[in-house]
């Protein structure tokens, strides 16, 4: 069946049971993960549900949707009184990697923003005495994050570039570096002004060796960028450019080819020189320099034109000699360029087709800044900007705004490429619109980009809405970790957010990790420590409570009760633990011995090697509180009461009876259990059992004034224990069923009433048997 989400305080959906889409497998058990579908009308998601029994009605009835704040498991039920199950419902959220290299992706990426320290806060001294070191320190570490952050992207991409059930993820990514390469150029490289001493003429520098080195990593980063991004031009177009043209070798060639077979040169066809210009353009020289040695346009131009080898000589050598390094290298050759520029096409002395001239007379023209030959053998506009900032002026404020204005009148943006709508916006100053682009992609890239970003200052703080941004996609990473990503690993990250996350408040910091921690899905000691010690970082004494409560509670259903007990002991819990500690001392009542627990056994034991125990003391001292030796008393005396019998010292054990029966906070109705379980089988029933005039006295005022037949626990526990004498008598007469549902134990009346009339004549022999005696 499907339904799909309504605008409504608890989501109702109405379904239409004619749409039943059965996602059971083979053995008929219920698929958790399922495709969400789009309402054609509504856009809403559409929930697949399994069938699982035959009860669920056929026709048209209104279903409830609830959905669970704490992770993906959903459930379903019905408003029908008559229908009264309930259906798990799995949510698959597409955008989720719970893939190994993706956590260790986000774990690295969290180390590097973890590392900023104070540095993920921006803040510009307004006044007082400004500390310029400072000042560079930050953007210095800032831009380093930015530029570890993407090697770590690339990182990851690498590792599922080849794998064929990840192409989507693939291109997802590819988006995000693009857009991530582009931010870092325009705005993680270069601070402050590109105009330094070099362009006013001053001595070489400590900052112009500094500004040299930006540029170099700034052309380098810019290359890379419009390179990576499409990947243009690929080897496939390479050589289909060398194979549609390749000039036959002489010998491959009849003696009776026409002359123009001979003529025929890939260097002599427009495509060619588009293909050189463009790798050109894109800062790729060594390639475009590859595909001149293979044309043979040098050995061409040897033969025939001194004039133009010499030209094509020098293009390759001020292509191999680009000064990416240095501002002040780079107007030297530049102007070498335009002199060569200068000479070549002013020269007459040149022997080859007007084509082929115009070719190499264009390429002169890019190497030389020329703003309409880049823009002519420009086929996209992020060419284009490339080529200006390579061979025109390498300027980063004419890119943000004489540049991209010319580009994209040249070559429009592609606006279903997001990384190019992007990278316009960034250009153009626009930091806020690349976040939710980035977030469609990746949220773990998109929230620690924010986060850089508003560090670099990128962000206007007077804009509310610009930083709350920010603090929606930490903050809502930090909630998928938790919710949806299904690894415990990850949790220190998604708290690790949250507390480092500028933007929050210490009151939301600490009311959010509350929250979040109270559903981390512990396993092991060292979860719970880790847990723990956060509640001890952020006060949170409430909700470590609720994780010992938790844990007790599993502990419980596990069977380990002593864990239990410590658990709700340490949880403040007191009356859980008086609760089990009773539970404890019932049960070994019942079976007439002690429990067969050696660690509570060694607590209330005052000789462990009675009980074969090696429990160091110190473990024993960790797994119990002082509440839990404090609530187990009862059970140690009743221990050493069952010990003393054991050794047949009577008397003894009789007085450790008394004590418990006269405990002034013993439960009413274990006054009848001690009496039916022990003390009428062991003593009052034995006439060789003596009993002193003033322990039957002390039982006596007991009884007469704390037991209550009307009391429901002390009938319900009675009637336990004759059940159970009845079961035992049977066994060992072999009884078959019928007569042991009509048989009645032989030394315990029907009725708490009757019993507690023979305890009375009993205790009234005893005593006449005490004055007989003297």
């Amino acid at each position: 069946m499907a339904g799909t989400y309504h605008s409504t305080d608890d989501l109702l959906i109405e379904v239409d049971w004619n749409n039943v889409i059965n996602d059971s497998d083979e053995n008929g058990q219920q698929e958790t993960s399922t495709q969400i579908k789009l309402d054609p009308s509504s856009g809403a998601p559409i929930i697949p549900l399994s069938e699982e029994s035959d009860d669920i009605p056929k026709d048209s009835i209104e279903m409830k949707f609830k959905m669970n704040n704490i992770n993906s498991n959903q459930v379903v039920y019905f408003s029908n009184e008559t229908v009264k199950c309930l259906y798990p419902v799995t949510i698959d959220e597409a955008s989720i990697d719970n893939s190994e290299g993706y956590i260790e992706y986000v774990t690295k990426i969290f180390e590097i923003y973890d590392s900023l320290g104070e540095d993920r806060i921006f803040n510009i001294p307004m006044m007082g005495l400004i500390n310029k070191m400072n000042n560079r320190n930050h953007d210095y570490n800032v831009n380093l994050s930015m530029e570890m952050m993407i090697s770590e992207l690339e990182i990851f991409i690498d590792k599922i570039k080849n794998d064929c059930t990840k192409i989507n993820r693939f291109y997802q990514l590819e988006n995000c570096l693009s857009i991530l390469n582009c931010l870092r150029i325009m705005y993680f490289i270069m601070d402050g002004s590109e105009e330094d001493s070099v362009m006013n003429g001053n001595d070489m520098s400590k900052n112009q060796i500094e500004n040299d080195k930006k540029r170099q990593i700034f052309i380098n980063g810019l290359i890379k960028w419009v390179n990576r991004s499409d990947g243009e031009p690929n080897a496939d177009f390479i050589e289909q450019v060398f194979d549609s043209t390749e000039q036959l070798g002489e010998e491959e060639l009849p003696e009776n080819s026409p002359q123009g077979a001979r003529d025929s040169h890939v260097f002599e066809t427009e495509i060619f020189w588009k293909l050189i210009n463009q790798l050109i353009i894109r800062g790729l020289f060594s390639q475009a320099i590859g595909c001149i040695d293979r044309s043979g346009l040098k050995e061409y131009l040897l033969a025939q034109c001194d004039v133009s080898s010499n030209a094509l000589l020098d293009i390759i050598s001020l292509l191999k000699e680009y000064p990416a390094d240095s501002l002040s290298t780079f107007r030297e050759w530049k102007n070498l360029a335009l002199e060569l520029l200068q000479n070549y096409s002013m020269n007459d002395d040149i022997s080859i087709s007007g084509d082929l001239r115009d070719s190499i007379e264009d390429t002169l023209l890019i190497i030389s800044g020329d703003k309409n030959c880049i823009l002519k053998y420009s086929q996209f506009w992020y060419e284009s900007i490339c080529g200006f900032y390579l061979f025109y002026i390498p300027s980063l404020e004419l890119i943000k705004t004489e540049y991209l204005a010319w580009s994209i009148k040249k070559n429009t943006i592609n606006v279903v490429n997001s990384w190019e709508v992007a990278s316009k916006d960034l250009m153009q100053g626009k930091i806020y619109p690349i976040l939710p682009i980035l977030e469609k992609y990746d949220l773990a890239t998109s929230s620690f980009t924010s986060g850089l970003c508003q560090a670099k200052g990128l962000l206007e703080p007077e804009i509310e809405e610009q930083y709350g941004i920010v603090n929606y996609m930490i903050n809502s990473f930090a909630f998928e970790i938790c919710s949806k990503m299904n690894n415990k690993k990850l949790w220190p990250i998604a708290i690790g957010l949250i507390c480092n996350n500028p933007n929050n408040s210490n009151t939301y910091k600490r009311i959010t990790i509350g929250e979040l921690i109270a559903h981390f899905p512990y396993e092991t000691n060292d979860d719970l420590e880790w847990l723990l010690s956060i509640c001890a970082e952020w006060k949170l004494i409430d909700v470590a409570k609720k994780i010992y409560m938790q844990l007790g509670n599993t502990m419980m259903y596990e069977g380990n009760t002593i864990e239990a007990m410590k658990n709700f002991s340490k949880g403040g819990n007191i009356e859980m633990v008086k609760h089990y500690s009773w539970m404890l001392f019932e049960a070994s009542i019942l079976q007439s011995k002690p429990l067969d627990d050696i660690i509570l056994n060694t607590i209330v034991s005052d000789d462990a090697s009675k009980i074969d125990s090696d429990i160091p003391e110190e473990i024993l001292d960790k797994m119990v509180t002082n509440t839990m030796r404090q609530t187990l008393s009862p059970y140690g005396v009743l221990f050493k009461f069952f010990q003393l019998i054991e050794e047949e010292k009577f008397s003894s054990a009789l007085e450790l009876l008394l004590l418990l029966i006269n405990f002034q906070y013993l439960p009413k109705h274990y006054l009848v259990l001690i009496t039916s379980k022990l003390l009428y089988p062991i003593y009052l029933m034995d006439d060789t059992k003596k009993v002193s005039e003033e322990s039957i006295l002390i039982l006596i005022e007991v009884i007469e004034k704390e037991w209550d037949c009307k009391d429901e626990k002390s009938i319900i526990i009675y009637q336990r224990v004759i059940a159970e004498e009845y079961e035992k008598e049977s066994e060992h007469m072999n009884l078959d069923q019928d007569d042991k549902q009509n048989r009645k134990a032989t030394n315990y009346p029907g009725t708490i009433e009757d019993f507690l009339k023979q305890v009375r004549r009993l205790l009234n022999f005893k005593l006449c048997d005490d004055y007989i005696i003297l």
